[in-house]
Formats: structure tokens, sequence, C-alpha cells
């Protein structure tokens, strides 16, 4: 914010926007990076040792250990895994919007957390399945479109609409946790 002074910066480099605007056949070339990005992940998640570890350790930091894995270790790879993927995000929205800017994502915060929720995720952590966050994330994106381009809806009912999937998303989390008997 203070080296752009909180203005947008156009990209003018059309090497950095290539995968925002090019087209592989009929398929934006952003959908096949999308789905070869979710395809590598949850391969990561489900077949490696230290995927199997994360979801251990989210799920119960203190049986993890006890198991013998590095938990500290764990989190700290938690915490670089997800500033990456953000990373990546953030590139590929700039390249799909041709410029960046420091609020970038910030219309984002809620709908993130609704859809993994929504999904399956434990709040707690432990528990969720990837497929699943990738088609809650679809279903919100849905869900916001309509009610940003619907004319008989006013442009006030967004953010409203935003705070209200997250509390359902909660909701749901609550009382699946209930019906399920997990307790924190």
């Amino acid at each position: 914010m203070v080296i752009t002074e909180g203005e947008s910066q156009l990209v003018s480099s059309p090497e950095w926007i290539w995968i925002g605007n090019a087209y592989i056949g009929p398929v934006r070339a952003l959908l096949i990076f999308f789905a070869v990005f979710v395809i590598i992940v949850w391969f990561f998640a489900k077949n490696t040792k230290t995927g199997l570890r994360l979801y251990l350790t989210g799920g119960n930091k203190n049986s993890a250990r006890a198991a013998g894995i590095p938990t500290s270790r764990i989190r700290i790879l938690a915490f670089v895994l997800s500033g990456a993927i953000a990373a990546v995000a953030g590139y590929t929205l700039a390249a799909r919007l041709g410029g960046i800017s420091a609020k970038f994502g910030t219309e984002w915060f809620m709908p993130a957390i609704a859809a993994p929720v929504i999904s399956g995720v434990s709040l707690t952590g432990g528990r969720g399945n990837l497929l699943n966050v990738v088609g809650a994330a679809f279903l919100i994106q849905l869900i916001v479109t309509i009610i940003r381009f619907t004319p008989a809806i006013s442009g006030f009912y967004y953010e409203l609409s935003q705070g209200v999937l997250v509390f359902v998303a909660i909701l749901i989390d609550v009382l699946r946790r209930r019906m399920m008997g997990i307790k924190e």
C-alpha cells in the first residue's frame, strides 16, 4: 500500500498475463491450470507421508505428536503451503485481470471461509476433502455471481450475502459435529 500509494498497477508484460487470457483449444488456460493444480494438491494430500501428517496434525496435534510426528514442523509447513497457494491464487487473479492491487482478494475473505466449511471441512481441523471444497467454492461463486449481477438485488446485499453464507457454513459445521457426536 505504501509503495503503490493504494493505487492499482497495470501489468504490461504479456508473459505475466498469458495464463489469465490464453486459450488452449476452446478451453481457457486458467481452467486447465486450476484443474492440474487441484490434482497435484489432492495427490499430495492423499498419497504422501507429509500430506497424511498434515491431516493428522490438524485433527489432533497431541495424538500426532504421540505417534512421532514432528507437529511443530508440520504446522510451519502448513503455513508455508497456505502462503504459497495464496501466492499462486494472487498471481492467477492478477494474470486474469491484467493488474495488481493491494486490495485484491478482500472481497473473497468470507467465501473463502464458507466454502470449506460447507464442503465438510471442520473448523477445528482434521476433516476435509479437497474435491468437495472445489465443488463448494463453485457453489459459493455461483451464489455470489447471481447476487452481484441480479438487477433486482441492491449491491448492498452482496456483503450481507457473504456474511449469511459464513453464518450458514458455521451452523452446518456445528450441526454436523453434534449429529456425529464430535466434541471439540
